[in-house]
């Protein structure tokens, strides 16, 4: 009950930033004398933002619920994890170093879902970690890895314990919705669950953080 308690709660306090941005324009633009088709086309695209962003938030919702239950999909495929990362590196709008792609880096995913969740991990660094972002493809014992480096101020202890819940504090809904951004590193883990793998973070040698994406082969 208690956790049940607080993700209702925890849910309205993440939906409520674009709810309030859609109240509050419909209220301006119905408000007083007639305005210009240029004053109602912006009030509208402004409340199409909100609701665009609401919609990405309850998708994510279900999708991390779904994931706990055992429910999801995967469109799985044999690809090369390195070209993944690269296509998720050529959507990402700013400049990502990228290293690796030797030896045999395929693997059995759903391509959409993880280049969906290297984007989390990229957008995640580049909000907290500055401009300098570098990519590292590889393996560990269970299979392989992709690795996020930033050289931001990390994260300490207690902060990293918490990043994965479903909505962790220490970063607002407030800033994430100026970012245009959904749920983020809870969506990133439940995708590399639904594949039998995680995402792990850890400090970067020299300042910064390296978030892990660790698939089975």
């Amino acid at each position: 009950h208690e956790g049940r308690k607080r993700m209702i709660a925890d849910v309205s306090h993440e939906l409520r930033t674009p709810l309030t941005i859609i109240k509050g324009e419909a209220d301006i633009a119905l408000r007083g004398d007639d305005k210009s088709r240029d004053v109602y086309q912006d009030a509208l695209r402004r409340v199409r933002e909100a609701a665009n962003h609401t919609a990405r938030l309850v998708d994510d919702l279900l999708f991390v619920a779904r994931t706990e239950a055992g429910e999801i999909r995967l469109e799985l495929q044999r690809v090369q994890l390195h070209a993944v990362v690269e296509e998720a590196r050529d959507i990402f709008s700013h400049e990502v170093s990228v290293e690796g792609g030797g030896g045999d880096g395929t693997v059995r995913c759903d391509p959409g879902r993880i280049r969906q969740a290297l984007l989390v991990l990229l957008e995640n660094a580049r909000h907290h970690g500055r401009d300098r972002i570098h990519v590292r493809t590889g393996t560990d014992v269970a299979g392989l890895t992709v690795s996020v480096e930033d050289s931001g101020p990390g994260m300490n202890d207690a902060d990293k314990a918490l990043a994965f819940e479903r909505f962790f504090r220490g970063s607002n809904a407030a800033e994430r919705y100026r970012k245009g951004t959904g749920l983020g590193l809870p969506v990133a883990l439940s995708i590399a669950e639904a594949h039998g793998g995680t995402v792990t973070l850890a400090d970067r040698c020299g300042g910064g953080l390296v978030a892990t994406l660790h698939l089975p082969r």
